[in-house]
């Protein structure tokens, strides 16, 4: 049996994807996947954006599960998680949708899923206050949240001044999830390889 999560680590570079994803779509709801290492510190060490439009579970958001498991199936990171920038910023906890996802991800692993829920309007802030860590059970329906300090980014005061910039400079253009890919199937969503 797995253990059981109490905290989550963020490396810079899904941090900065999660922020990127946000910044391309502000006036949407995105979600994303966590990839990493499972444990009672779930280490997320990269992301994969999957939707701003079609945020439902829906045939596409099933698509595009199956596609990241096959692109990470030789790879020592599995799918730990799913994360949600919520559009509005009243949403203080994972939509059912989201927690539907999770749920699914829980399933299919031999762990619990980490659910984030990051409230898009605080990714810049001086502290790291944007992270609100849920853990989602394959058995339960509700994720049950974590402490806020129980999502850590290490490297979080280097990151927000090259954050900063690269907002500033359009970066979040180059970022793509699996909704673009569909419009134009030339796109690298699942890497994003700008973004190393």
């Amino acid at each position: 049996m797995a253990p059981e999560v109490k905290h989550a680590e963020l490396s810079k570079r899904a941090y900065h994807k999660i922020a990127m994803h946000a910044s391309k779509y502000p006036a949407s709801t995105v979600i994303g996947v966590l990839v990493g290492l499972p444990g009672s510190t779930c280490v997320v060490a990269d992301v994969i954006p999957v939707a701003h439009l079609w945020t439902e579970l829906s045939p596409m958001t099933e698509t595009a599960l199956a596609l990241i498991d096959a692109h990470l199936q030789n790879k020592p990171d599995q799918v730990i998680g799913v994360y949600q920038v919520p559009a509005r910023m009243d949403v203080k906890e994972p939509t059912h949708t989201t927690a539907r996802l999770a749920k699914k991800i829980a399933q299919k692993s031999e762990h619990d899923a980490l659910v984030l829920q990051v409230h898009g309007h605080m990714l810049l802030a001086p502290q790291l206050s944007s992270l609100s860590p849920f853990v989602k059970k394959a058995e339960s329906d509700a994720p049950k949240a974590l402490a806020a300090q129980a999502a850590s980014v290490p490297t979080y005061a280097d990151l927000l001044p090259s954050l900063e910039k690269n907002i500033a400079d359009g970066h979040w253009k180059l970022l793509a999830d699996f909704d673009d890919h569909l419009e134009d199937p030339a796109l690298e969503w699942l890497e994003n390889p700008v973004f190393t």
